[in-house]
């Protein structure tokens, strides 16, 4: 809300998208690109790294053999 981006990012809440045991997961479409055991305080740096700017935040990208 405070960054006003109402038409370019949408939540949705979901039951377990599989790695649950790892931490509260994020799925980004397009790309279908999963983090895992996301923090609170990683939530800006996913936003603006990766939303605005387009470059994932690879250390907290879920590995291969889990997505």
């Amino acid at each position: 809300m405070a960054r006003n981006l109402y038409h370019k990012v949408s939540l949705v809440p979901t039951g377990c998208l599989g790695p649950c045991q790892a931490g509260a997961n994020v799925l980004v479409f397009p790309g279908a690109t999963l983090y895992m055991d996301v923090q609170p305080e990683d939530v800006d740096q996913i936003i603006d790294r990766h939303l605005m700017a387009g470059e994932p935040v690879t250390e907290k990208l879920a590995p291969a053999e889990v997505w």
